[in-house]
């Protein structure tokens, strides 16, 4: 068994507003259920915490006056409750996180970075949160649909909207094998776990492709009622094709995703990075247009490997989007 070294008791500073404290791996240590009388920081308003291994819990009893804390590298257990606390970090990228509950009816702030090792539990109570910056990564996928993974999520609020991202990981990459149902259920759970804020306007979706075709998970995942309702924006970036999608692939099944009807009422952009020009690729370019009767723009960025003078590609986009000539069409080099 790994060596714990005995836990450090706390000392009281009854008149700091402020703390930094930087624990080097100790072990810290706070009354549990301290009485009125007895809090060790009466005073504080923010705290700072760096490589620690304390009970949150049981230390913010302590703070009733809290409004930041800021925690990097650090174990706080499982719960975080505060009534007087309005900024959290929580930054903690070393080590995995399986369970999170946050209670902090004042929050106006949060920020928090971690790692998980699969399926996240996850509990915010924040009713008043107005920033949001969200990331988690995940060590394997706990969901995703056939050969994709959920390997981050991302949610951002900036100042007119909210940013969902996604990081999808394919079943022959780093994070190593796995497969999924075909079907929405698990991955539509997962990523509601992460949603502190559920009025986001912008979905980005990032591919490690490695030839994989995308576009029956897209219309998997816009067949989601409240991701299809909420989307307005939607970006999408392609990673490097490493080697030849294999014959016969589930990355293109269901065979009929190209006659997708799902209306895409509320979509309103589009924006393609790293577009390549493969036939999936502009299905997928059709399908979107036809499906999404408000949109208005649409941006294309081609892959490295698509130069400008390639005629060819440069027919095919023409070609399809001059069918929709309300559409605003622009693209860029990358």
């Amino acid at each position: 068994l790994p060596y714990l070294p005995p836990p450090v008791n706390l000392p009281g500073f009854h008149r700091a507003t402020s703390v930094d404290l930087c624990g080097l791996d100790l072990f810290l240590s706070a009354a549990a259920d301290p009485p009125a009388s007895c809090c060790m920081f009466p005073a504080l308003e923010a705290l700072s915490l760096s490589g620690c291994h304390v009970d949150a819990a049981a230390l913010l009893l302590h703070c009733p006056r809290l409004r930041v804390l800021r925690a990097a590298g650090c174990s706080l257990g499982h719960a975080i409750r505060s009534a007087s606390l309005q900024e959290l970090v929580l930054e903690n990228k070393r080590k995995s996180t399986g369970r999170v509950h946050v209670d902090v009816p004042a929050l106006k702030q949060l920020t928090l970075s971690i790692n998980t090792p699969g399926e996240l539990r996850l509990s915010i109570s924040a009713p008043i949160v107005e920033k949001v910056l969200w990331r988690c990564c995940y060590s394997k996928p706990a969901a995703g649909i056939g050969p994709w993974g959920l390997a981050m999520v991302r949610l951002e609020t900036a100042e007119n909207n909210a940013g969902l991202s996604l990081r999808m990981e394919s079943d022959d990459s780093s994070l190593g094998s796995f497969s999924f149902p075909q079907t929405e259920l698990s991955l539509a759970q997962e990523i509601e776990e992460h949603l502190v804020l559920t009025n986001f306007s912008v979905l980005d979706l990032h591919f490690n492709t490695t030839g994989h075709a995308f576009g029956a998970f897209v219309f998997r995942l816009l067949r989601i009622h409240w991701i299809r309702t909420a989307t307005k924006i939607l970006k999408i970036e392609m990673g490097a094709k490493g080697k030849a999608c294999p014959v016969n692939c589930p990355c293109d099944e269901p065979g009929n995703w190209r006659s997708e009807t799902t209306p895409l009422i509320n979509l309103q952009e589009v924006e393609i990075r790293d577009f390549g020009g493969e036939d999936h690729e502009f299905d997928f370019l059709r399908l979107i247009l036809k499906c999404a009767p408000r949109l208005k723009r649409m941006t294309m960025r081609p892959s490295h490997e698509v130069t400008s003078s390639n005629d060819d590609w440069n027919a095919k986009i023409y070609d399809i989007l001059k069918v929709y000539p309300s559409v605003g069409c622009n693209v860029f080099p990358n």
